[in-house]
């Protein structure tokens, strides 16, 4: 597992390990995750799935146009965690 705090890190991390699956929160320092988002998946083909804090539902429309597979508000419980990292 590979943690990147900012946007520049995370695609950095992306680029070198070139992992099966990638979890965003959109709300990164530097960048807009969506970006972040769109930018890699033009690159790579490694599933997307966004934790976010953000009730909105047009937030979570964005998120999925922006090439996320799936979609976690929080707060959720570990099990519901990992029935979407199965299910994606």
């Amino acid at each position: 597992m590979y943690r990147a705090y900012t946007g520049e890190r995370a695609c950095l991390e992306w680029e070198q390990q070139q992992p099966d699956l990638v979890i965003i929160d959109p709300t990164l320092k530097d960048m807009d995750g969506l970006v972040l988002c769109r930018e890699m998946r033009a690159r790579h083909d490694a599933l997307v799935l966004i934790v976010t804090d953000s009730k909105d539902v047009q937030d979570e429309i964005r998120c999925l146009e922006s090439g996320a597979d799936d979609y976690l508000r929080k707060p959720f419980f570990p099990a519901q965690f990992l029935a979407r990292m199965r299910a994606v």
